[in-house]
């Protein structure tokens, strides 16, 4: 199943302070322009190191500095209600591969 850029920014907003969630939806905006259509397996990385998020896609990339932003999105997609299940078992089997390979 598909996340849409809103659903994040949505959820993001529901558990971040106004300013956090509207310097995410900026930086996110930077790279995947409003009402763009996204192909289907369409590579998004998000990085967060210390207090640091980076959103990459392509060679394109944006930043923001807030340390709140890195924690919500790991609830967002690992929580008890996360907006993709399939994201969130596709992260566990993931993990679970590397840590016994």
């Amino acid at each position: 199943a598909a996340v849409v850029a809103k659903d994040v920014t949505g959820a993001l907003s529901k558990i971040l302070e106004e300013t956090s969630s509207d310097q995410f939806s900026k930086a996110l905006g930077e790279i995947i322009p409003a009402g763009t259509d996204i192909p289907a397996l369409t590579e998004i990385s998000i990085l967060c190191e210390e207090g640091t998020v980076t959103i990459k896609k392509g060679e394109a990339s944006s930043s923001v500095i807030d340390e709140t932003i890195c924690p919500a999105i790991f609830g967002l997609y690992l929580g008890k209600s996360p907006v993709s299940k399939d994201i969130k078992d596709g992260f566990v089997s993931g993990a679970l591969s590397k840590a016994t390979a």
